[in-house]
């Protein structure tokens, strides 16, 4: 096996190599098992006896397609769009502002093999102690719920199917499962600090890892303080059950000594000093994220990253071949796939073994959550093959602006958003908008010019608008993830010089001088603003 291959095991193997087939069974499956829906009557599903008939007869849709049937299903209507059980609706943002509600059925599991956690567990090296950055919040004992995200409806349906081992999780099911908004990194970082026997640390996205080390290196003091100390301060925001969970485990002398001693020296490759039995950091990344990679490898030094699954709400769609490389092998087994080749818009639709190597196409999902010819907005980059299996890699999300921690702020709501503040008398001109890394908690940066002088709280209000236009905002700002915006107003001279200043490299959009720019840390975006201003 090829040293970014070793997380293809005999099983998904043997699936690459039968790609094309298994691809054409799951689509004819799908359609026969919902052949009597609403949507399987609107477009004949009874009749499509192949791919060609299944694009003669369904055209290539988006969720506003959808919308009308899920609506329906929310109001205890069945067989709309699928037969299968609904398990939740995951509530994610629209791209302009209305929100998506997605089905997610026990289906969508049922064919996610497990791969990730075997490989995962083969890299432990025989040390299965994981650390999860994330909490997920459901109550383990209790009904999935609505509005979740995917990852949440996940791990609870795999904890009522008996098929999610906490026992090695290092702070186990109370760290794990908390409903509640709290000072949850907090404890996180306690539990992590307290556990000298971690050989997997788990994220979601990368930023999430980074903010973990850089919590830790802000308030290490403090923690070593309390661990010491065996107590909880009462002024922290924590659930009883996760008080109680910390101080269940309390560090020896020995350790609580590790960790003055390590974190006195500085936090360069503090990882493998802290937890030296560390072998492996899972978190998403994208090529692209140069300056994310470098702030975590600062902290992880040369342990290996691995990337995990690719995925969207209304699917998952690859597994990460190896540690250290962007590849994703599409998994066969989780529902049919098409490709549209990028910038093509209505251009012919393509199989997955049938993609050229180099070239980058738009994913076309039909899944077993209801979906059909369901564009997600990826666009991909053919990197090889696995068998009939293509190797993709995420290259961007179409419409994409920002995003700091999941919320996937796009163009047409950054758009409406500052024609909110135009409706209320703040009279945007230009705008660069950007976003943090490297500061807890993250948020976007910006600079604008404006019409007319105002009193009004520009950051306030643009806050308040993204709020109302983008749901994954407004929750990641009650849980603290995200801060509002810094924005600072300059004169139309000083805005000339500031962008630029910024569109070297940096601008991944122009329109009409409304600029924006991705990466600097908010001391480098201060500086930027003050030199600008003093050209």
């Amino acid at each position: 096996m090829t040293p970014h291959l070793e997380a293809i095991n005999d099983s998904l193997l043997a699936d690459c190599e039968r790609g094309a087939e298994i691809n054409i069974s799951n689509l004819l499956t799908l359609l026969g098992d919902n052949k009597n829906t609403a949507i399987g009557r609107k477009y004949g599903f009874a009749d499509i006896k192949s791919y060609e008939d299944y694009k003669r007869a369904v055209p290539v849709t988006g969720y506003e397609e959808h919308r009308e049937y899920i609506e329906r299903m929310r109001n205890g209507e069945n067989d709309q769009l699928t037969v299968y059980p609904v398990i939740a609706y995951c509530r994610t943002s629209g791209s302009t502002g209305l929100p998506k509600f997605i089905p997610v059925t026990d289906q969508v599991f049922r064919h996610y093999p497990l791969h990730i956690s075997r490989y995962k567990s083969t890299l432990a090296a025989g040390n299965s102690m994981r650390f999860s950055i994330n909490s997920y919040r459901c109550d383990p004992d209790g009904a999935v719920g609505n509005e979740k995200v995917f990852s949440e409806v996940l791990y609870k349906y795999y904890h009522d199917m008996g098929k999610l081992d906490l026992s090695h999780m290092i702070g186990g099911m109370e760290l794990f499962f908390v409903p509640e908004i709290c000072d949850i990194m907090y404890a996180k970082a306690y539990s992590a600090l307290c556990a000298d026997d971690m050989a997997i640390l788990e994220g979601v996205y990368i930023n999430e890892v980074i903010d973990f080390f850089r919590y830790i290196e802000d308030h290490w003091q403090e923690l070593i303080r309390d661990i010491s100390e065996r107590r909880i301060p009462e002024d922290r925001d924590l659930p009883v059950r996760v008080r109680e969970r910390l101080l269940s485990s309390p560090a020896s002398k020995e350790r609580i000594r590790t960790l003055e001693r390590e974190c006195q020296k500085g936090f360069e490759g503090i990882a493998k000093r802290l937890w030296p039995g560390l072998r492996l950091v899972c978190c998403a990344a994208v090529r692209s994220s140069v300056t994310e990679q470098k702030l975590l490898g600062g902290y992880i030094g040369d342990i290996p990253r691995y990337n995990m699954i690719y995925a969207a709400t209304e699917t998952v769609m690859g597994m990460a071949t190896g540690v250290n490389t962007f590849d994703n092998v599409l998994i066969p087994t989780c529902g049919f796939f098409e490709f549209m080749p990028a910038g093509e818009e209505g251009g012919a639709t393509l199989l997955p073994h049938e993609l050229e190597v180099g070239r980058e196409y738009e994913i076309i999902v039909t899944t077993y959550s209801g979906f059909y010819r369901y564009r997600i907005g990826d666009v991909l980059k053919v990197a090889g093959y696995i068998g009939e299996a293509p190797l993709l890699e995420f290259c961007y999300r179409k419409d994409l602006a920002l995003n700091l921690a999941g919320e996937k702020l796009t163009l047409p709501q950054l758009e409406n958003a500052f024609s909110a503040l135009r409706d209320e008398g703040i009279e945007v001109e230009n705008y660069l908008l950007g976003q943090t890394v490297g500061s807890m908690p993250r948020r976007y940066f910006g600079a604008l010019t404006l019409g007319r002088e105002t009193g009004a709280d520009v950051s306030k209000r643009l806050d308040t608008a993204l709020c109302r236009l983008n749901y994954d905002y407004e929750d990641l700002r009650e849980l603290r993830i995200i801060d509002r915006p810094l924005v600072t107003v300059l004169d139309r001279r000083s805005f000339d010089r500031l962008s630029a200043a910024v569109r070297t490299g940096n601008t991944i959009h122009n329109k009409s001088n409304h600029i924006i720019t991705t990466r600097y840390t908010q001391k480098e975006w201060k500086e930027l603003c003050r030199n600008a201003r003093e050209e």
